[in-house]
């Protein structure tokens, strides 16, 4: 090997390593949105209120709670089923997905929906690994289950059971109503921060329809949820719904806050 060359060989190893060559997979991760679509799409998501100083130990000290004055402060749990989950142009595949996280106040003044993320689950193994990949803490659990049939207009059997080996179990029953109400546009934005790196993930839902629901949730009291609930069952009602969209585009970003 001509000695001109050596010192390029020794050290290409560690520039990989570091990121250091433009293009590298560490550089991409780092500076490339993930884009993500889903089309096809049901959901139900639902507030219910617990201890704001549980709540406050949840979340880095520069987010803010929507309830953070007083006493109770909202959780939100979402559960979707796609048809299609096809991200950074991935070839679109079902899945479902459980997230939950507690409102909080706009970090950035955009979105109707703004929500710091405690627990992303989702069955697409693929969506798990770019959304860990892009800074997110997201559990691939093989089997969600997520059953209903969609009919605008009435109602119907609703019921999700996201089981072992998921960081937090849980398990929704009761009826929802699927509304033929017009389509609204809405912005929803989850937030997490981890290694002294914001990642924001935004989320536009430019057809969804908002229909209602009656629900239970259950869950294990020892378990992570059970302790910030306080206990291991709650009726959801009446801050619940039911909502049906075609397609939803999510970026997921790593902003600079002020």
């Amino acid at each position: 090997m001509p000695k001109g060359k050596l010192s390029l060989w020794i050290f290409l190893p560690i520039l990989l390593f570091l990121g250091a060559i433009p293009g590298s997979p560490q550089d991409s991760a780092q500076t490339s949105p993930l884009a993500v679509r889903f089309t096809d799409c049901t959901e139900f998501f639902a507030l219910v209120n617990v201890s704001t100083m549980n709540a406050r130990t949840l979340i880095p000290p520069q987010f803010h709670l929507l309830g953070e004055s007083g006493p109770t402060t909202p959780l939100l749990v979402r559960a979707v089923h796609c048809d299609g989950i096809a991200a950074n142009g991935h070839q679109a595949k079902e899945g479902a997905i459980v997230q939950i996280g507690l409102p909080i106040v706009p970090p950035d003044g955009t979105g109707d929906f703004n929500n710091y993320l405690l627990w992303y689950l989702t069955t697409n193994s693929l969506l798990a690994d770019d959304l860990r990949h892009a800074g997110v803490p997201a559990q691939f659990v093989q089997r969600i289950a997520y059953n209903v049939q969609l009919s605008p207009g009435q109602t119907v059997p609703f019921f999700v059971d996201v089981p072992v080996p998921a960081i937090t179990t849980l398990q929704c029953g009761g009826t929802v109503t699927a509304s033929a109400n017009p389509q609204v546009f809405l912005l929803a934005n989850w937030w997490t921060r981890a290694t002294g790196v914001t990642v924001k993930m935004s989320t536009s839902f430019p057809d969804i329809v908002l229909g209602s629901a009656n629900l239970v949730m259950t869950t294990s009291p020892d378990g992570q949820l059970g302790q910030v609930l306080g206990s291991g069952g709650v009726s959801l009602s009446p801050s619940e719904f039911f909502n049906h969209f075609s397609t939803a585009d999510m970026q997921v970003t790593r902003p600079q806050l002020n």
